[in-house]
């Protein structure tokens, strides 16, 4: 009796998610994961540069490697993407100058979905202390504004 009560309790919460989460109004809300956009180099590999962070999207990605980098960097960087159908499109530019102590940077991000259009700009600065040969702590400050435009929509 009790595994027929546990079986049936296990089916009506499964049939309950399943209609939660296939419901219209949920559905329009959701979207795939998206990718990171700032830096080439970070963008072709994947999201694994975190891990290599060296050149000056590091103030972006992981400011621990200014240090393993030159005395002065100066990186310029644009990228522009699309997913196709109705998915959302936009682009990315990021300039940064970095020393192995301190990384200053710009970065704009622009995202387009059905009409609407989100910018945001992010102004940041990060301090890098080195401690060791291996170990480096860093941290970065950011500022970030937003602006969307919404679409304007006829009413149907």
């Amino acid at each position: 009796m009790r595994v027929l009560v546990a079986s049936w309790r296990i089916g009506a919460v499964s049939l309950l998610t399943l209609l939660i989460v296939s419901w219209p109004g949920f559905a329009l809300h959701t979207a795939a994961q998206t990718a990171e956009v700032v830096g080439t180099r970070a963008l072709g590999m994947g999201g694994a540069f975190v891990a290599v962070a060296d050149d000056p999207s590091a103030v972006y990605w992981n400011p621990a490697g200014l240090p393993r980098m030159g005395i002065i960097n100066l990186g310029i960087d644009w990228q522009s993407f699309e997913t196709g159908g109705d998915a959302a499109d936009g682009s990315s530019a990021l300039v940064a100058m970095t020393t192995p102590p301190l990384g200053v940077s710009y970065l704009r991000l622009r995202q387009t979905n059905l009409g609407n259009s989100l910018v945001t700009h992010n102004i940041g600065a990060s301090l890098v202390q080195s401690i060791g040969e291996r170990v480096d702590v860093a941290t970065t400050i950011r500022s970030q504004g937003s602006v969307l435009r919404a679409a304007m929509r006829r009413p149907v």
